[in-house]
């Protein structure tokens, strides 16, 4: 089943750290997507578990008001 590989997990919550940041992976999210998709896989997180996850993060809380900004354009 691909719901039991890691990638699978990773690639979940690679799309919620695009969509709640509000813009495309970056170069230091690396870290945070194999930490939290491990975290799903072994723990069989719920989306509210990951969307969680995702927002208080440290990534997520120390996010510049610049990208904030930069995503608040987009159409």
């Amino acid at each position: 089943a691909v719901a039991a590989h890691r990638f699978s997990h990773e690639c979940y919550v690679q799309n919620w750290i695009e969509y709640l940041h509000g813009r495309g992976i970056g170069a230091n999210d690396g870290p945070t997507i194999v930490r939290l998709g491990a975290d799903s896989l072994a723990h069989d997180r719920s989306v509210q578990e990951i969307i969680l996850a995702v927002v208080t993060s440290q990534a997520f809380r120390t996010r510049s008001t610049r990208e904030y900004e930069l995503a608040m354009e987009m159409p």
